[in-house]
């Protein structure tokens, strides 16, 4: 028997009668998913039950196709929240009681004094909201926004066809504002007033919010709810999140932080055996269960992983310590590290029974021979280790004593052998990673860092009328040296960075250049053949992330 946990009710929640299952839609039966309307029910039904009551439902989609995070049940959710007395913050437990029927109960949210309403809403509110609000203008400059990373309004102006950035401002602040509205959020203060666009995106805080060069990057969870919304495919959702960790990863180059912003906590998870040399990452079977680990963990905290006690575990590890994780933030796909693994340990089922992952910065196989989990750290909850079987659970410090003790040998780790993996693994390592105590302490090494660039040139009306395509371990200084001999000053032009990809070094930039150059042949211009023209700018991302995935 199985129990799921929603997402904590949200105020939009208890207005739409909506109950996000974002956390275990994934594994949910995938025969209960419909269409966009009741007319295009799913194959089949599932029962939801609340104190005697029941309902056959499906979880539905979007026009576009989007699975929705939510059953198709206002009726009877809003029954349950009424005699429930459902509150923002409290969870809706689902018991799985048979196959295809699910029983539903409340569990009280943490209740804090002096508790404030957050900035950012989750994934799905977005989502609802763009699904029924958004005007045209708004919808444009949101895609046009998520696909560039960090953007001035001066661009985002100019792209929805406005004059100056004013009404750019204005448009924003209205967007942010409803959106705030609706699901009860605090917007960040600027001068005792509500600066609006902080609902929808963020900044360098050096930035001055009153600058026309003011520029800003979208919060994932508006990424991640414009996709829910059918408004990014899943190649656009991949794009927008590369440039938006883009965006952050410039802002922390200027950010000093101290050594020891983080004493290291420590965690568990559920494997099917030891490390191997080299190792997998610390893998997942859901994107919902990555996510979970990922805000719970912090980059340099401990994994330690323990074998399963049901098969496909090897008998001698099957209930032991196996492992120890240090992890980093990366988040990658499993399938990125096949050919950096011997063939006998990346068969196809393993890869699609755990496709998610997170980079870690070493891994260690335990040596020790007494090491049963139960034995060290004595009994746990039920409810431990049925998380654990899907992401990590934290241990307390005086708990996780005994598994620090073991004695363990480093392993290396394999490394991503698909252009992504290797480009997202490269601008990983030309970062140190935060130093820790004690033995554990580990870095990334500092690295150089290629990359494959697109260029946009534009006139004086930000207009873009052609694309330059290249590579380059500073873009940056490629777009300062073709600007020199134009006179920007006289002729209006300009070029500007338009998108970056990094690489695993200068031979796959280069290759990926020239990919990418022969896909736009015949746009090239005669004069200069890594000039494009006569082409839209999803073309060119669209082109870009061909390239990746097919390396």
């Amino acid at each position: 028997m199985r129990i799921f946990e929603s997402k904590p009710l949200t105020k939009g929640n208890l207005k739409n009668n909506h109950i996000y299952i974002t956390p275990f839609r994934d594994e949910l039966p995938d025969d209960i998913v419909g269409g966009s309307t009741k007319d295009n029910p799913a194959t089949h039904l599932i029962t939801l039950e609340y104190d005697s009551e029941t309902v056959d439902t499906y979880v539905p989609t979007t026009t576009k196709g989007v699975v929705r995070s939510f059953f198709h049940a206002r009726g009877f959710v809003h029954t349950l929240f009424e005699q429930s007395g459902a509150q923002i913050g409290d969870i809706i437990l689902f018991e799985e009681v048979a196959p295809y029927h699910l029983r539903l109960s409340l569990k009280a949210g943490s209740k804090m004094h002096g508790h404030t309403s957050p900035i950012i809403a989750e994934a799905e509110d977005y989502a609802s909201y763009f699904e029924a609000n958004l005007s045209d203008k708004e919808e444009l400059a949101l895609i046009y926004h998520a696909m560039r990373g960090k953007v001035s309004m001066g661009d985002l102006a100019s792209h929805v066809g406005y004059d100056s950035y004013e009404p750019m401002n204005a448009l924003y602040g209205r967007l942010g504002h409803k959106i705030s509205d609706e699901f009860n959020l605090n917007p960040h203060l600027y001068d005792g007033k509500p600066v609006w666009i902080s609902i929808i995106s963020a900044w360098n805080k050096s930035e001055n919010t009153t600058d026309r060069t003011f520029r800003s990057y979208l919060h994932e969870e508006v990424i991640q709810g414009m996709h829910l919304a059918g408004l990014l495919s899943e190649e656009d959702l991949e794009i927008a999140l590369i440039m938006r960790e883009h965006a952050l990863s410039k802002q922390s180059q200027t950010t000093k932080l101290p050594s020891n912003t983080h004493a290291g906590k420590i965690f568990f998870t559920y494997v099917w055996g030891a490390p191997g040399d080299p190792t997998w990452p610390l893998t997942f079977a859901t994107k919902a269960a990555r996510t979970h680990a990922k805000k719970v963990l912090s980059e340099g905290d401990i994994v330690f992983t323990v074998g399963t006690k049901t098969d496909p575990t090897a008998p001698e590890f099957k209930g032991r310590v196996v492992g120890v994780y240090q992890v980093s933030d990366m988040e990658v796909n499993t399938r990125d590290y096949v050919g950096g693994l011997p063939t006998e340990r990346h068969d196809d089922s393993v890869v699609e029974r755990f496709p998610y992952a997170l980079h870690p910065l070493k891994v260690w196989q335990i040596d020790q021979d007494d090491n049963l989990f139960s034995d060290l750290v004595g009994p746990l909850t039920g409810r431990h280790h049925l998380q654990a079987r899907d992401t990590v659970v934290e241990l307390d410090a005086l708990t996780a004593e005994p598994l620090l003790a073991l004695s363990k040998s480093e392993v290396s780790v394999a490394e991503p052998t698909t252009l992504l993996g290797m480009g997202r693994l490269a601008k990983k390592k030309s970062k140190l990673a935060p130093k820790h105590e004690g033995e554990y302490s580990g870095t990334f090494n500092e690295h150089d860092v290629w990359y494959v660039y697109i260029l946009a040139l534009r006139n004086e009306r930000k207009q873009i009328l052609a694309f330059k395509i290249g590579y380059s371990h500073c873009p940056q200084d490629r777009v300062d040296a073709h600007n020199k001999p134009i006179a920007t000053e006289v002729t209006g032009l300009s070029w500007c960075l338009l998108m970056t990809q990094p690489m695993g070094n200068e031979d796959q930039a280069r290759d990926a250049e020239q990919s990418l150059l022969k896909k736009f042949s015949g746009r090239c211009l005669e004069s200069n053949g890594e000039i494009v023209s006569g082409v839209q700018e999803n073309a060119i991302s669209s082109a870009l992330a061909e390239v990746l995935r097919e390396r």
